[in-house]
């Protein structure tokens, strides 16, 4: 849509083209073409509610939603160490088989070495075919002394992994919670009202979601970060001042 020769046929575009041109504009870095795709579009009279209640709403929503995008992400990150705890009872059960199967390896091939070391010729007596297992454990105290021990290097090990998702689980939390926090007291504050009933207004489906981590950060017992919810504070209500300002949204 460049040249003088194609000037008249920018009052020929629809809104959703004029639109789209400017977008692919902008991508491509053409300033010259989205000005010109701006100055030529029809300009009209509306009605509409005052700016200063409308403006308001607008802004309202629009740091909701990027407060909560970052508070979305925390959140996905919980339901997803919650659905790790499930899987520490099958990896202790296959590190168990993996260990016993190592040992009675080690065993087979030391009964073997050890056998011939003796100059004896065959499979040692524990071992009579290659494809038998040895003999029941309950009939061999060292062996059976030997599991035990094995089993509980496996639950000791096995341990860890919960472990971390405890740690894991409260950073996370912790951090939801302090966004949280951060633009609840920038709520309060600046629009006097509870960040909760702003949440429900702009997404509503997600106000159970955010109950819930607030349960279980008090669960565990864990505050925010004051020195955090006070630079989300100053930076939400420094946006909201001079986007108020800008836009003329000042009672009058």
């Amino acid at each position: 849509m460049k040249g003088k020769g194609l000037g008249r046929l920018y009052d020929r575009l629809t809104p959703e083209e004029r639109f789209r041109l400017d977008v692919e504009a902008m991508a491509r870095g053409d300033r010259e073409e989205s000005e010109r795709l701006t100055r030529t579009c029809p300009r009209r009279n509306y009605v509409m509610n005052d700016r200063g209640f409308a403006g308001r709403w607008q802004l309202a929503i629009e740091l909701t939603l990027r407060v909560y995008a970052r508070v979305a992400q925390l959140l996905e990150r919980l339901h997803m160490l919650e659905a790790f705890r499930t899987l520490p009872p099958y990896a202790n059960r296959l590190a168990r088989n993996v260990a016993e199967e190592a040992y009675f390896d080690g065993h087979k091939a030391g009964s073997h070495s050890a056998w011939s070391a003796a100059g004896k010729t065959g499979n040692p007596p524990a071992w009579d075919g290659e494809d038998e297992d040895l003999h029941d454990e309950e009939e061999d105290p060292v062996i059976e002394c030997d599991l035990k021990e094995l089993d509980a290097k496996v639950e000791k090990y096995g341990e860890l992994i919960p472990e971390i998702l405890d740690r894991m689980e409260r950073t996370v939390t912790a951090d939801a919670l302090t966004c949280w926090e951060g633009f609840a007291v920038f709520c309060a504050d600046q629009l006097g009202l509870e960040a909760e009933k702003v949440l429900r207004v702009a997404i509503e489906e997600e106000a159970p979601r955010v109950e819930a981590m607030k349960s279980s950060a008090e669960r565990l017992r864990l505050e925010a970060d004051p020195e955090r919810v006070e630079e989300l504070r100053a930076a939400l209500a420094e946006c909201w001042s001079k986007t108020v300002e800008k836009n003329g949204l000042f009672e009058h």
